[in-house]
């Protein structure tokens, strides 16, 4: 139970009225959340049992506070804060540490910093793994976009994500972005100020969500567009430039822009299996049939540049991008 101004004093005289006189009362979340005045005169009545507590509204408490009260009473049993220091708090804690030092060292966002903006409050478990799609998306942007310069970005907060404090988004998606459009060592921590020295504007606003996806991010810049959701097995890409699509943003991948002719998925996996490329997932996707399509592979390998000129080479194929990521 985070302490947010929703939740502050949640528990009160009313609510507390509410309960048996053997119930007890256990906080190891936040202080401030139970009403320490209201539980102090139900102890004193005899309307509970007894409370635990691990925190209090003030810490360290002042002595002729109620939070030092509660801790002195006769039927409160007090520990000093030490929700975070179970073995299962601190191995979360290790475990987290080391994907973040492993991320800021691949050039990814970290979780956590303490001088760079982090998705808090009440959402942040839900926008967290946002902000490594949003980082995703920025790194795809270059490797997709014609655009001889980078344009004005607009980044799209859609469904739940609509009302959530878009700040940590921007700067994943800024470090994504400049990781492959500068020679400067780009951080979160950092990406701000680069973007600002580089004339970069991001505006950011929230929308409604689309098809069937509760929470989406989307990303436009110029002629290119990008549209992303957190599925159960990590972050996807869902739209590239209005095609719809369904695909992981990690490692090797191959995009082709070609006529949507019979044969055409054929001639591809011909291509690469003859260059020993081996495909792990494909999928095509069209707006109309017998129009544009737009192919996305995963493979296990990045494909030689002699394996691209002989895609691009297929009668039908456009474009042929690949992209690492």
């Amino acid at each position: 139970m985070p302490l947010t101004a929703q939740t502050r004093g949640m528990i009160d005289a009313p609510q507390l009225a509410k309960l048996r006189p053997h119930a007890l009362i256990v906080n190891c979340a936040r202080g401030g959340v139970i009403e320490e005045s209201a539980l102090l005169a139900a102890l004193d009545a005899g309307a509970l049992a007894g409370a635990a507590i691990d925190v209090v509204a003030i810490e360290p408490p002042p002595p002729d506070g109620t939070g030092a009260r509660l801790q002195r009473h006769p039927k409160v049993v007090a520990t000093p804060h030490l929700g975070g220091s179970t073995y299962e708090a601190l191995e979360r804690i290790a475990t987290e540490l080391a994907h973040d030092v492993a991320s800021v060292l691949l050039g990814g966002p970290a979780a956590a910093a303490v001088n760079a903006p982090i998705a808090t409050g009440p959402d942040a478990e839900m926008v967290r793994p946002f902000v490594d799609l949003a980082y995703r998306l920025g790194k795809l942007y270059p490797q997709l976009a014609d655009d001889a310069s980078l344009p004005r970005f607009a980044l799209v907060r859609e469904g739940r994500l609509a009302d959530v404090e878009p700040d940590a988004l921007v700067t994943a998606f800024l470090s994504g972005l400049l990781q492959t459009t500068t020679d400067r060592r780009v951080t979160i921590v950092n990406a701000r100020s680069i973007a600002t020295e580089l004339g970069l504007v991001v505006e950011e606003h929230g929308g409604p969500g689309r098809g069937a996806f509760a929470s989406s991010l989307r990303v436009t810049g110029g002629r290119t567009s990008l549209a992303g959701t957190i599925a159960p097995g990590g972050p996807r890409v869902i739209e590239i430039d209005g095609f719809e699509v369904d695909a992981s943003p990690r490692g090797s991948l191959l995009i082709t822009r070609h006529n949507d002719v019979p044969g055409m998925i054929g001639r591809v996996g011909t291509v690469l299996g003859e260059a020993k490329v081996n495909i792990s997932t494909m999928q095509v996707s069209r707006r109309d049939a017998g129009g544009d399509a737009l192919m996305i592979l995963a493979v296990d390998r990045p494909a030689e540049a002699s394996t691209l000129d002989a895609l691009r080479a297929v009668p039908g194929i456009s474009t042929v991008r690949a992209l690492d990521l």
